[in-house]
């Protein structure tokens, strides 16, 4: 397994055959996959994960000087990927029927645009947010009561 991912480092890879192109990405895929899969709790973006590590580390190959530590790196960049993707899907369901709930009043295609510019940009304040007070606007989003928020958040 170590000498097929080795031929990463060796900037040799796309010159492989695909037979061995094969088989350093299935020694790839199961170093990183346990990885993925434990940070983001499903196949798909866990697969992902994987191809996304796989790439970063063909064009950012790492300097190591043993196969231990580019192992490590490996788990380290797929760990990386991982947190990030959950992140981004955390902030994807926040902001999921945001269209539709805006839908209602918008009928032509200038509308439409100016919604989505309106609510990147409201993404991009409520990102610059406290995490205290991003919580409470996605509470407050979710029509929690001023009450429950009070609750909750004390």
């Amino acid at each position: 397994m170590v000498i097929n991912i080795i031929r990463i480092l060796d900037n040799k890879f796309p010159s492989l055959d695909v037979s061995s192109q094969k088989a350093v990405y299935a020694s790839f895929y199961r170093l990183a996959y346990g990885v993925a899969m434990h940070i983001a709790n499903d196949h798909w973006t866990a697969e992902d994960i994987v191809h996304d590590a796989l790439l970063k580390v063909l064009y950012h190959p790492p300097i190591v000087d043993t196969d231990r530590q580019f192992m490590v790196w490996i788990k380290v960049v797929a760990r990386n990927l991982a947190i990030s993707a959950v992140r981004q899907r955390k902030n994807d369901l926040f902001f999921t029927d945001e269209v539709h709930f805006l839908s209602d009043n918008i009928t032509t295609v200038e509308q439409v645009v100016e919604t989505k510019l309106l609510l990147q940009h409201v993404r991009e304040c409520i990102g610059e947010l406290n995490p205290a007070y991003r919580k409470i606007m996605e509470w407050k989003w979710n029509e929690k009561s001023n009450r429950e928020i009070a609750f909750v958040s004390s």
